[in-house]
């Protein structure tokens, strides 16, 4: 393994992640943590290619279903 991912944070992103209660909180970081370390191989049900380049991080909030493209 080369090392982890940076995770750059978009400022509508930060202030959604502000307003999550910490179980949530805790679900998101989980994954993004996933997705740091394991970006070349991780595949679905966590992320999904939705065309060229982009892809999308997937993850069940209890009220929701979540997807943050990246």
């Amino acid at each position: 393994m080369a090392g982890l991912y940076a995770v750059e944070v978009e400022p509508e992103v930060r202030s959604w992640l502000a307003e999550l209660s910490d179980r949530d909180f805790g679900r998101v970081d989980f994954h993004v943590a996933l997705l740091a370390e394991y970006a070349e191989d991780l595949g679905e049900p966590y992320t999904r290619h939705l065309g060229g380049k982009v892809r999308e991080l997937r993850f069940h909030l209890p009220a929701q279903q979540t997807r943050v493209t990246y």
